[in-house]
Formats: structure tokens, C-alpha cells, sequence
């Protein structure tokens, strides 16, 4: 009985710390599960949106979907998806949006929907900065 323990522990410990290693090592894939796929605006029936492009400050250029406000006086609102997503994802609610008249930006983050860079977290900080001064450039 304990040398079938004994020859066990080692390989359990094997398996534990090769486990470990793994999740250490893949840890960002796990938390940042990126959407490669790029869409257009029109494939999912927001032919009225644009594909714009901001440069965040270490000089990445990420797309993201922009339409003004269609009604004078409305605001825009800056949307950001969830993880693991990408900007066509969130069509329903950037069409109910649109339909009340507001102007609507909905951000991409580095990495994902064919953008460049890594996703991390001081990189979807820069992302959401980027994505705010592209919006004070424009008076509402």
C-alpha cells in the first residue's frame, strides 16, 4: 500500500505542476479570449454606421463603428462589447441606439476583430482612452 502511494505522489505532483505551468503560461488567452473575426457594419444590417480607425498613444490603430447622433440635442454613447466578443455582436443594441437617435461609437480593443496588439489590462485602458478623444473631437 505505500509504495503504490509512493510511486503515485511523484506523478500527482507531475500533473499538478504541469497544470499549473499551463494555466500560468495560457493565462491570457483565458481571461482575453479574442474574436479574430472582422465584420462590417452592413453584414449585420448597420449599413448606416462607419468604420473609423483611432490610434491609441503607443501607436496602435484599432476600427471601431461610428454613426452621429441623428437627432439634434441627442448624445453619442461610447459602447464597449463584452469579453470574448467582437463589435458585431452587440448589432441589436447599437440599432436600437441609432433608431432613438443617438450617436453611437462602439470601440474595438487591440487584438481583437483583426486589430493589432495584445490584449491586456493597461492595454484596453489605452484602448478606451483612444476611444474617448476620438469622440471630444467632434462637437456635439
Amino acid at each position: 500500500m505505500w509504495i503504490l502511494l509512493l510511486t503515485l505522489l511523484p506523478i500527482v505532483a507531475a500533473v499538478y505542476i504541469a497544470a499549473v505551468l499551463a494555466l500560468y503560461v495560457l493565462q491570457g488567452r483565458l481571461v482575453f479570449p479574442v474574436d479574430r473575426l472582422r465584420i462590417e457594419p452592413a453584414q449585420v444590417g448597420l449599413r448606416s454606421m462607419s468604420v473609423v480607425t483611432v490610434r491609441t498613444r503607443d501607436g496602435l490603430d484599432l476600427i471601431g463603428w461610428y454613426h452621429p447622433p441623428a437627432v439634434a440635442g441627442k448624445p453619442t454613447v461610447l459602447l464597449f462589447h463584452g469579453n470574448g466578443e467582437s463589435l458585431s455582436r452587440r448589432a441589436h443594441v447599437l440599432k436600437d441606439m441609432l433608431e432613438a437617435g443617438y450617436g453611437v461609437y462602439q470601440a474595438e480593443y487591440r487584438g481583437y476583430a483583426g486589430n493589432p496588439g495584445k490584449p491586456c489590462e493597461a492595454g484596453l485602458y489605452e484602448d478606451g482612452r483612444a476611444a474617448i478623444s476620438f469622440l471630444k473631437g467632434f462637437t456635439f
